[in-house]
């Protein structure tokens, strides 16, 4: 691991908050055009990532990345079956192109590909003599950020930023980019302070997955959620060696889980289904900023009766082609329950 950076009260030019995926493309982003400003990151864990920080345990990833020293203990927050919903072509910065990894399924692929490719990333990217993670200080969790007066005469703003308790720094531009992710939402269940066993959150499921599915004491799991990370656990508790009972629950009316797709592209033109939803033409379905270029379709499809009648037909067939690929009823999965995982709701 490279050393901290060193930190005093002099400005910083601009603090960004976290090191994942966009923490560390602000980074390269900013230094492109300024490379002798005054950057620092914060990042509240010991390595850089985000979601997908992790140990790299295999000789191929530290190959990939190509480092000579060894890694200290980190927090996984990336496990064996933490599967990437982006293919390779998507998931790569264009700058540096992802090095395509030995395990793929239409593209998809382990996270820790991901952990060497962001590992390699901000060692790769050197600016005025420091890589991008020169500039980290690792085990630096922000407390708070205040503005800080300045005279009429001077230009800008200033920022104080508090982290650690007791330590300070000051910047002109402060960058947050601590995600959605950064810290767990847990719901308040009643009776939650009466369950005796052990409850943990996805974001521990890395650190825990290899004691918790691997103790036969542990006769029954519950997963509460229905979105990616929910199907990921459900998944890995599921094919474990263990044999027990695995309760996956999502709240009836079926809102909350994430929309599923199959793999494969429904024609050859694309290599898997993600590839096939990010065009220009089928981004007129759905409500975001982008497909402004075709902005009347938009309103056809999405604010006339007959543009939404068009609109439900075309997801309807989506989830009809959907329920027959995965063959919820099909006769090897019945002793399995295998049907059970067929959703409730379109």
């Amino acid at each position: 691991m490279s050393k901290s950076p060193e930190v005093s009260r002099k400005m910083y030019d601009v603090v960004i908050i976290g090191t994942g995926l966009y923490g560390i493309q602000a980074a390269r982003y900013y230094l492109d055009i300024h490379p002798d400003k005054r950057l620092l990151l914060l990042e509240s864990d010991d390595v850089v990532g985000g979601t997908w920080s992790s140990i790299l345990f295999l000789h191929v990833l530290l190959d990939q990345v190509n480092r000579s020293t060894p890694w200290k203990d980190q927090k996984e927050r990336i496990y064996e079956d933490f599967w990437t919903q982006t293919p390779v072509r998507m998931a790569e910065f264009s700058d540096q192109p992802m090095t395509p990894p030995a395990e793929q399924y239409y593209g998809f692929f382990p996270g820790k590909y991901t952990t060497a490719y962001l590992e390699s990333y901000v060692d790769n990217h050197v600016y005025s003599g420091q890589t991008i993670r020169d500039r980290v200080l690792f085990n630096s969790n922000v407390d708070c950020i205040i503005e800080i007066p300045q005279p009429d005469s001077a230009k800008g703003v200033h920022w104080e930023i508090t982290y650690n308790t007791t330590q300070n720094i000051r910047t002109s531009k402060v960058i947050d980019a601590t995600g959605m992710t950064s810290q767990p939402q847990i719901p308040t269940l009643p009776g939650a302070s009466d369950f005796k066993g052990k409850t943990l959150h996805h974001k521990s499921f890395g650190q825990s997955q290899a004691l918790l599915l691997k103790d036969p004491s542990i006769q029954s799991i519950c997963i509460i959620g229905g979105a990616k990370s929910a199907a990921d656990v459900a998944y890995a508790c599921a094919k474990s060696l263990v044999e027990r009972k695995i309760h996956w629950i999502i709240r009836e009316d079926g809102n909350g889980p994430s929309a599923f797709f199959a793999a494969p592209a429904m024609t050859e033109r694309y290599a898997n289904s993600n590839e096939g939803f990010y065009n220009r033409f089928l981004a007129s379905f759905l409500p975001n900023r982008f497909g402004n270029r075709w902005g009347w379709l938009k309103w056809l499809l999405q604010r006339t009766v007959l543009g939404r009648w068009y609109a439900k037909r075309l997801w309807d067939g989506f989830d009809k082609g959907l329920r027959a690929f995965h063959e919820y009823h099909r006769e090897d999965g019945k002793e399995t329950g295998f049907a059970n995982l067929e959703y409730d709701t379109p």
